[in-house]
């Protein structure tokens, strides 16, 4: 490969001179940056707490404070539960030969041409289609909740308010016509679902149902997509996965460091408190910031170094504590099998010679596009 991903941020460990946190005033939050500060910051829910909901001014009756992923205990881990069962090793293994095939079959009508867009042709259908098989989304309705997703994620964006409008609606439909027509997925099993005796409310299944979406399809896309920039800047890297295909779980894991798909987590101090002996007050937005914690020279050996063999390799990228990525087994699945099947199926790979442009979302980091030429194996 050749050393073509223009306009790609790779980010260092950069703390204040002397800190690993301050309070940014244009951003009205404390932006952590320490590895063992973002860790407290992601663990410690009684004095970070994730419900930020009655604190987000942009919050409304149809956003996401009733998901999981914006609750604190007891509420969250007793969602969280339910959800589990979806995500074990054994039910992801079930779903490995489906994913191979699939990724074999998005990559076919591609290989004569010798061109791919690695994002929209290839890592944004692999994770949508196995996450609405699994959540039993109606595949029809992929591209069009995806599109829903995208523009709800684009804070700075007018239409994100009417996106996450038309998705609450649409899923208040299927829930509706899913409890007459029970199926055999995870929509399902949430609706019969009980909890110390009592059911999930309409609100809680309808939250439930975006982050699934979003959670379940952009990570695995963005790791995809962040590999071949990876890859791109280190290619005696590619040729050792290439030379051991063994080496494609710790490669994505070093993805997952090095060039994190998510940037930062936010939460909201639930009491005064302090951070790398600063105070922090009560109400405060705190964001924790995840490519900076991955390069903490306190935690790993040369971080700044693409490492496909690093052992250990504790990155937060998939978070940390009662919120550690939930779906984290069936993402590394994915990104595994569909990485394998790439460098079974490409040889001399090229980035195209072109401007890349990362998404908008503050929450998300990837490509809109990454445009590659490569030879058929």
């Amino acid at each position: 490969m050749t050393g073509a991903a223009t306009g790609v941020v790779f980010p260092g460990f950069a703390p204040t001179p002397g800190r690993q946190a301050h309070f940014d005033p244009e951003q009205g939050a404390w932006q952590v940056y320490g590895y063992r500060q973002v860790q407290r910051v992601l663990a410690d829910y009684a004095v970070f707490s994730s419900g930020r909901g009655a604190l987000d001014p942009n919050d409304t009756a149809t956003t996401g404070s009733a998901s999981l992923i914006d609750l604190d205990p007891p509420r969250h881990r007793k969602l969280r539960t339910l959800m589990s069962t979806a995500f074990t090793v054994r039910s992801v293994q079930r779903l490995e030969p489906w994913v191979e095939e699939l990724a074999e079959a998005l990559l076919a009508p591609f290989l004569d041409s010798g061109e791919l867009d690695v994002i929209n042709d290839f890592s944004h259908h692999l994770p949508l289609r196995v996450i609405g098989k699994l959540a039993g989304f109606p595949t029809a309705d992929l591209e069009m909740l995806r599109g829903w997703g995208n523009a709800s994620s684009n804070v700075r964006s007018p239409e994100a308010a009417e996106a996450q409008r038309l998705m609450w609606d649409y899923f208040s439909a299927l829930i509706a016509d899913r409890a007459t027509h029970p199926g055999e997925d995870l929509l399902t099993d949430l609706i019969a679902a009980e909890i110390d005796g009592e059911r999930l409310s309409e609100r809680e299944l309808v939250a439930v149902c975006p982050l699934l979406l979003t959670a379940g399809s952009h990570t695995v896309r963005d790791t995809l997509g962040n590999a071949w920039l990876c890859f791109d800047r280190h290619p005696a890297a590619l040729a050792e996965v290439r030379a051991d295909p063994g080496l494609i779980p710790g490669a994505i894991e070093e993805v997952l460091r090095y060039l994190p798909p998510v940037p930062q987590f936010p939460r909201v101090a639930a009491v005064d408190t302090e951070i790398d002996g600063q105070a922090v007050a009560a109400g405060d937005w705190v964001m924790a910031r995840i490519p900076s914690a991955n390069r903490d020279p306190a935690e790993f050996d040369r971080p700044d170094v693409f490492d496909v063999r690093r052992q250990p390799n504790r990155h937060l990228t998939l978070g940390h504590g009662i919120h550690f990525c939930l779906g984290a087994p069936l993402a590394r699945m994915e990104a595994r099998v569909a990485l394998a099947a790439m460098l079974r199926r490409l040889r001399d790979v090229r980035l195209a010679d072109v401007p890349l442009v990362p998404h908008e979302s503050p929450f998300a980091y990837g490509m809109e596009a990454l445009p590659i030429t490569f030879t058929a194996a």
